[in-house]
């Protein structure tokens, strides 16, 4: 099976905020939205009076059976003291993965030939990628920004 990876975009989101792991939280329901999440890492550390956040997660919003888009995110977020706003950082990397499930053989060669040369490229992921990249970064700014 071929696996065509295709790394699209790289976005990095300050906020300043008053509970970092509720904004974090908060960004996790509004990537739900947007594709199926998987966590990777959720931690919350302590040290006296200052408070760190880190969140690892990603988004796959399936386009068909063959492709998919990836949003990996990476938040972390630091509160030094109690009464204080704290500073929250979303690192975000898209990915267009390409992953025929095909098997081996003559028909499985011919289908992948055609769906790369005829449905793939005239799809346009860049475009796809993009649209929904700015629809979640919209999102984010604006629930982030309220909060």
């Amino acid at each position: 099976m071929t696996k065509i990876i295709d790394k699209m975009l790289n976005e990095k989101l300050f906020f300043s905020v008053s509970e970092p792991h509720l904004a974090t939280e908060k960004i996790k329901e509004i990537c739900t939205r947007h594709g199926r999440l998987k966590e990777k890492e959720d931690r919350m550390l302590s040290d006296g009076p200052i408070l760190k956040t880190i969140s690892k997660f990603n988004i796959t919003k399936t386009i068909d059976s063959s492709s998919r888009i990836v949003f990996f995110f990476d938040i972390e977020g630091i509160k030094k003291d109690v009464g204080n706003t704290a500073e929250l950082s979303v690192d975000i990397q898209v990915e267009s993965v390409l992953a025929p499930k095909t098997t081996t053989g003559f028909f499985s060669g011919v289908f992948r030939d055609f769906y790369m040369s005829e449905i793939y490229h005239k799809r346009n992921m860049d475009k796809i990628a993009n649209e929904e990249a700015k629809k979640i970064i919209q999102e984010i700014n604006d629930e982030i920004g309220r909060l």
